[in-house]
């Protein structure tokens, strides 16, 4: 799959995500039954998703070994090192199913267009990204799914 991706990142982000990716998954476990549902949605569409803000791979791995082909975008080369860890420890099938570009979700252009985008755990909580975001990455009739909270 080609993937054409930037990553504006600022300098600021660059150090944080540096220093807390290590310990990213001791305090980010996401909300309590997430993981199955993002796995059941995945399921249900029965096709390639796209995660964006995969992150350490809490969510896409699971999404992988349940049979699901996945494709996986992080802004951190950080967490997503973490990620690769992660997969090479998987069985080499549940590996193949798995593929991660660093990049910026504003800045993304793939060839692939997916039936489910998935954006768990906060990472959607930016302003202003909503209209850029739905700028073509769905393939007719996908879907979207994120989880919001309020402030």
């Amino acid at each position: 799959m080609k993937a054409a991706v930037t990553n504006e990142y600022n300098e600021t982000d660059l150090i944080f995500w540096r220093e807390h990716a290590p310990f990213y998954d001791l305090y980010s476990t996401g909300q309590d039954g997430d993981v199955a549902f993002y796995v059941e949605e995945a399921q249900r569409v029965a096709s390639s998703v796209l995660e964006i803000g995969c992150g350490s791979g809490r969510v896409l791995i699971p999404v992988a070994q349940a049979g699901i082909p996945i494709v996986g975008l992080d802004r951190s080369e950080t967490m997503l090192s973490i990620a690769r860890q992660k997969v090479a420890e998987l069985a080499p099938e549940v590996q193949q199913r798995i593929h991660l570009f660093a990049g910026d979700m504003l800045h993304l252009s793939l060839e692939k267009r997916f039936a489910l985008v998935t954006i768990p755990y906060r990472g959607f909580q930016i302003d202003n990204l909503y209209g850029d975001f739905q700028r073509g990455l769905f393939r007719s009739g996908g879907q979207q799914v994120w989880v919001a909270r309020k402030r």
